[in-house]
């Protein structure tokens, strides 16, 4: 009882959020594909993506804004002008447990977790966080002091498979899901589509049920 307490006052704080606004809810899929590390096929996440929202029964509520080559003023830039309700970041995760961004170059900087959730709790606005980038699961721990829940990879994950994986978590997402189940959904469907497994791990901060967790509005649910 005491879960669905808070994970329904999260939501009512959601509402007063989002329901003043008349351009949707905004995701944002932040990219960075550094030259120095091998090259990802982001600008096909980010179509799939996009397809996955104008194909949902309620993909019509949200917005999705894009950021590429991004680096960390950029990423602070974009969270406090946009003030997304969920934050997608494509790219390259390191065995260390760091998310990598670019520098001036173009090259990866790794960026620490501590720094992350700091750059992303400055928001105030974001829910969620899509990590879809291998070894991303470690940056958990940090991102939940600021965020109700994160969606990280555990281990190494095919490109393509990470492709439809997001897709197919956006796609479900959008269509009235939970976060819980767009994850599941999402999970068989990057398997069906690719044959590739992608380990991914839902966490949530403490008192937040994933599977009462909505970001569409759906008004024929009883």
């Amino acid at each position: 009882m005491a879960i669905r307490q808070a994970t329904e006052a999260l939501e009512a704080e959601y509402r007063q959020t989002v329901d003043g606004r008349s351009d949707g809810v905004a995701f944002r899929l932040v990219a960075a594909n550094p030259l120095n590390l091998p090259r990802l096929r982001l600008k096909q996440e980010a179509q799939e993506v996009s397809a996955a929202l104008r194909q949902a029964r309620l993909g019509a509520q949200f917005r999705l804004g894009q950021q590429w080559a991004v680096r960390s003023n950029d990423l602070l830039d974009a969270l406090l002008r946009e003030r997304p309700v969920l934050v997608h970041f494509a790219g390259h995760g390191s065995s260390a447990g760091e998310l990598y961004l670019e520098d001036l170059l173009g090259r990866g900087r790794p960026v620490p977790p501590a720094a992350l959730a700091t750059l992303i709790g400055a928001a105030g606005s974001v829910r969620g966080v899509l990590l879809n980038a291998c070894w991303t699961d470690a940056l958990a721990e940090a991102l939940l002091t600021v965020v109700a829940c994160v969606v990280g990879v555990e281990h190494a994950v095919r490109d393509d498979t990470a492709v439809a994986f997001a897709a197919a978590f956006y796609r479900t997402l959008a269509d009235g899901e939970s976060v819980a189940t767009a994850v599941t959904v999402a999970q068989a469907a990057a398997l069906a589509a690719t044959g590739g497994e992608v380990a991914v791990k839902l966490r949530t901060a403490v008192g937040v049920d994933a599977t009462l967790m909505r970001l569409a509005t759906d008004t024929t649910r009883a």
